[in-house]
């Protein structure tokens, strides 16, 4: 998949390739290998970015909708001088997520905080805990593969919209 962020002075691409397994119907892990694109400053510069490690464990649901708790974990490996988008720097992620299986509509509501202390060392102060809500509409055309629609907004404590997003996978 490929995410697309922009202002008004740099746009940014972050290509994904996923593996994703499970154990049974309850537990379900993934490992994203995300590559990175950034203009900023005019450099066009592109390299590695944070790995993501993630896993989720079905809480209740049926056949037409589930409802699942989530982790995430960002392991702070990103190129050097990919700044904004590849910071290094280590986040986790709880996130409370349901699906209507019938609609292909995924909703997402997370809690995002950085692990301070973990990797390498950063410049300028933490950054502040965020609130999500992401939204993805698709379809399995087969067995294994997915097309979909995605976005979100992330809000600061202060109730400020810090970003919003939109992408396709």
């Amino acid at each position: 998949g490929s995410t697309y962020y922009g202002a008004a002075k740099w746009t940014g691409l972050r290509h994904l390739i996923r593996l994703a397994g499970a154990r049974g119907e309850q537990v379900q892990w993934s490992l994203t290998l995300p590559w990175l694109y950034s203009s900023y400053g005019n450099g066009g510069r592109s390299g590695r970015d944070n790995l993501h490690l993630g896993g989720t464990l079905r809480m209740m649901g049926s056949e037409r909708s589930r409802l699942r708790l989530g982790g995430e974990f960002w392991v702070p490996l990103a190129g050097s001088g990919l700044a904004p988008l590849g910071e290094r720097r280590a986040f986790g992620r709880l996130a409370l997520l349901g699906e209507l299986a019938g609609g292909g509509l995924e909703t997402g509501l997370s809690y995002t905080w950085e692990l301070r202390g973990i990797g390498p060392e950063t410049d300028g102060g933490p950054w502040p805990d965020a609130w999500s809500l992401d939204l993805r509409l698709g379809r399995r055309p087969a067995a294994g593969a997915r097309a979909c629609f995605l976005g979100g907004g992330t809000w600061q404590p202060e109730g400020d919209l810090a970003c919003g997003w939109l992408g396709a996978g």
